[in-house]
């Protein structure tokens, strides 16, 4: 499960593992390593207590804050942590974080450099890395593929699609390919996972990239797993009967898990509505339905829209 700011929290996550199977790994949205060196209480939240599916995942452009970051994780019982070059929101790139790291592949370098070069010395977590293909143009992608395979990667989670690109059109599977070959022929990465992530939303485009990668290591979904919690278990042939009755009981658990941590119905219909709005994408009647999402003013209204499964 990709990680999703402000969708994937730890108490979907936990929900979810509940109601549903198939996943084997959880990613948190994004932690903040900064000069502060100190995670703030809704971060904690997101990786304490442990929790052996997860990998918790740092967003920061420091080395320093990075390695301070890798010990915290470690410490609370990670042995993996992943580093987000991959989020393409302006706030975050504005500030040469997430996907803004790509656009300066000198610098990128001496980060890998630097961090890699403390980890031969210091007990820190693998170091796994979620990426995208490049800023602007599909022409980064060859730096990128120069740049990854020389470092011992546990793990490489490629989105193919640039930062401007954000997640409109269609992935760029040339560019997958490109990075996909570098990273499994590299000298120091031929045992690094390669996982593929875009664009998942139903068996068929999982089967697609399996038969074009299969020695593909894993597959990361993100959108198409909220909008279809049993997606997983539809790929893996689990039998996946009482959809309409698993669905309800899973969105009305999380109601009530919200409105134990949140602070008034306000918020708490803010962020259901917001998981609704992924969930009802393919409903036939997916203009109806969303209007009734957003009409509704408290939780009797809002579990009206679970009836049109």
């Amino acid at each position: 499960m990709a990680p999703m700011e402000g969708i994937t929290t730890a108490t979907y996550r936990r929900i979810y593992k509940k109601h549903f199977s198939g996943v084997d790994v959880f990613f948190t949205p994004f932690l903040v390593a900064n000069q502060t060196h100190k995670f703030k209480h809704r971060e904690k939240n997101e990786f304490q207590p442990f929790d052996e599916d997860l990998v918790p995942q740092l967003l920061t452009n420091s080395v320093e804050d990075f390695i301070w970051g890798a010990k915290e994780l470690k410490s609370a019982g990670y042995n993996e942590i992943n580093f987000n070059l991959g989020c393409p929101a302006s706030t975050v790139v504005t500030k040469k974080k997430g996907a803004g790291m790509l656009s300066d592949t000198d610098r990128l370098i001496r980060f890998f450099d630097e961090i890699f070069d403390v980890k031969e010395k210091e007990n820190l977590p693998d170091i796994s890395v979620k990426t995208r293909i490049g800023m602007t143009d599909i022409s980064e992608t060859e730096d990128l593929a120069e740049i990854y395979p020389k470092y011992p990667f546990s793990e490489v989670i490629i989105h193919p699609r640039l930062r401007s690109d954000f997640y409109e059109g269609q992935p760029r599977m040339e560019q997958f390919d490109l990075l996909y070959s570098a990273i499994r022929n590299g000298a120091a990465s031929k045992r690094t996972r390669i996982i593929y992530n875009g664009d998942i939303y139903d068996v068929n485009d999982y089967q697609r990239i399996m038969e074009c990668y299969p020695d593909i290591d894993g597959i990361m979904m993100g959108r198409g797993l909220i909008i279809d919690p049993l997606l997983t278990e539809k790929i893996r042939g689990i039998e996946n009967g009482r959809v309409k009755e698993r669905i309800y009981a899973f969105i009305n658990e999380l109601y009530d898990a919200y409105s134990e941590i949140l602070s008034g119905e306000r918020d708490v219909l803010f962020k259901m509505k917001d998981i609704a709005m992924y969930m009802t994408l393919n409903l036939p009647e997916n203009a109806k339905v969303r209007k009734v999402i957003k009409k509704a003013r408290n939780r009797e209204e809002y579990m009206l829209w679970p009836e049109e499964l």
